[in-house]
């Protein structure tokens, strides 16, 4: 399904069954990683600058911004000056996998780092910079790139746009859905709309709620997240609102594909964005003269306000 055909099944990707619940075959995982290893020759290299991949990342009460990195290239050690995407800091601790307090990190070791100016995005590159004047010169390129993007909100509205001035050829696509079922068919009718001109592209897709993965997704490569049937959970939410990503929600499969068919010609308007602020379950319904009732409820996430519109869903 994903282009990686095992050996089982006559390909060359080796494969094993593992279970972290019960500690089943986890030898036999490092064995085969270690043998994959020895024959394809890979090998880190610990000179030189370090160079990592952020792996977690989270604000901590008592220490601050703690990013979770995984070493790939060079040696870091405490006191290093790092930038990883839109922070930078001097490291000041960094700690193993066990909590241990440690002074180098080596290729392919994960490590915990205290000392960045703000809470690392996850999977944001980290690079070692000779000192702070690089690393606050290089962050503030970044910024100046950033700025100079012509594109600001990703939704499908503003792709329709860049489509009819010609700017973009093609429209990438995160498809979120209920069911297997809806998602192969939206998947299949989106893919036939491709055209000479522009091609629809759906680079990722999935059952269940739109996920932080997905926003991440969507920002690294400009893509558009439509969502049949399905939320967005809490903490995505607020990334799509930071990260600038809109989120097309849909009822009906024939208004989804209608709209990215419109899209594609550079037809579609701005749409009109619905932001969810808080949910809440019905307890009890009052009457309240003839047409009106009262209505009380428990707030599961986010707030109410005075003045919003309630949408309810039944069952």
């Amino acid at each position: 399904e994903n282009g990686l055909p095992v050996e089982g099944w006559g390909g060359s990707t080796p494969s094993v069954p593992v279970s972290a619940k019960k500690g089943e075959h986890i030898d036999e995982l490092l064995e085969v990683l270690l043998l994959v290893t020895d024959m394809n020759e890979l090998k880190g290299d610990p000179t030189g600058l370090a160079r990592g991949l952020v792996i977690e990342s989270r604000m901590h009460k008592g220490s601050g911004p703690l990013s979770s990195i995984l070493i790939q290239k060079g040696t870091l050690n405490q006191g290093d000056v790092l930038v990883v995407g839109d922070v930078w800091g001097r490291i000041k601790r960094m700690e193993n996998d066990k909590g241990e307090r440690i002074k180098t990190a080596l290729p392919s070791m994960p490590v915990r780092v205290l000392g960045l100016s703000g809470v690392a995005r996850f999977g944001d590159l980290a690079l070692e910079v000779e000192g702070e004047k690089e690393a606050k010169e290089m962050i503030k390129e970044r910024e100046r790139e950033r700025s100079a993007k012509t594109m600001g909100e990703i939704g499908l509205a503003e792709i329709a746009k860049s489509i009819r001035e010609g700017k973009a050829k093609s429209l990438k696509l995160i498809v979120k859905t209920d069911v297997a079922g809806s998602l192969k068919a939206i998947k299949d009718s989106v893919i036939g709309l491709s055209t000479e001109d522009v091609k629809v592209e759906v680079i990722g897709q999935g059952v269940g709620e739109v996920s932080s993965s997905d926003i991440e997704l969507a920002r690294a490569s400009d893509a558009v997240i439509v969502a049949f049937k399905v939320g967005t959970n809490l903490s995505a939410k607020k990334q799509a609102l930071q990260e600038k990503i809109k989120i097309s929600n849909y009822e009906v499969i024939y208004e989804l594909i209608d709209n990215v068919a419109a899209a594609l010609e550079g037809l579609l308007e701005p749409e009109i964005i619905e932001e969810e602020t808080g949910k809440g379950r019905i307890l009890a319904i009052f009457k309240h003269h003839r047409r009106d009732k009262i209505i009380g409820a428990k707030i599961t996430s986010g707030y109410a306000s005075v003045g919003t519109l309630v949408r309810i869903k039944r069952e």
